[in-house]
């Protein structure tokens, strides 16, 4: 596995840059416990169905994993910021 932060997480407050900040952090977390694809997908789903990321958005494809932040509104992404190739 191998994780490329592709672009910097962008600033709009203080208040949502630290809440960013924290959610990239336990994104990482959950790529970095993980063994497989399938441990990362559990992970992500899990953390996101707690309320811990709701400042970006991710998906999979066959042998990626992409994560792209969401805009200052959460009504469309920006850049993506992360890419994790299995």
């Amino acid at each position: 596995m191998k994780a490329e932060i592709e672009n910097p997480i962008a600033y709009y407050d203080w208040q949502n840059f630290n809440q960013s900040l924290m959610e990239f952090a336990k994104i990482t977390q959950d790529i970095a416990s993980a063994r497989t694809m399938v441990e990362v997908r559990k992970n992500l789903l899990y953390s996101k169905s707690i309320g811990q990321i709701n400042n970006f958005e991710y998906g999979f494809g066959s042998s990626h994993l992409w994560v792209k932040q969401l805009s200052r509104d959460r009504d469309k992404t920006m850049e993506q910021v992360l890419t994790v190739t299995f």
